[in-house]
């Protein structure tokens, strides 16, 4: 076989071909690929989040008890399990009525940035606890 002179191009020799061949061939694959195990990635991570979401509800119904002078966590404090998910529970909240009314802020939420008067309502709260259904239930009342 002769050697390419100056009159043949780059791209009508076969080595070219197939290396160009063989990487549009394999980035396409690995496009999709990636497209699909993202979907995957994202559908398994929604799906934890809502469960650990459900599951930290349904503590706080156990645990968190409407008195007559508002609310109040009832817990065996000798229970080192109890204790632990109430404090855990405690760290970063934020409680509200159906009517979007402000009933219990966490120290450290108040920190974050949502620093507002018990009484007053954040814009869009009203929304999202009515779209949220039986999340935004009294501690105690029955599910619906």
């Amino acid at each position: 076989m002769p050697a390419p002179g100056p009159g043949t191009r780059l791209s009508r020799r076969l080595g070219f071909r197939l290396t160009a061949g063989y990487l549009a061939f394999f980035t396409f694959l690995l496009i999709v690929i990636g497209l699909l195990f993202r979907s995957t990635l994202n559908t398994i991570q929604e799906s934890q989040i809502k469960d650990l979401l459900e599951d930290d509800r349904a503590a706080l119904e156990g645990f968190l008890r409407q008195t007559g002078g508002g609310l109040a966590w009832q817990y065996d404090v000798n229970n080192p399990q109890d204790s632990f998910q109430v404090e855990r529970l405690r760290r970063v909240f934020m409680l509200a009525d159906q009517d979007g009314t402000v009933l219990d802020v966490s120290p450290a939420y108040r920190v974050i940035g949502s620093v507002w008067n018990r009484r007053q309502r954040p814009k869009g709260l009203s929304g999202r606890t009515r779209r949220c259904g039986g999340c935004a239930r009294t501690p105690g009342a029955p599910a619906t």
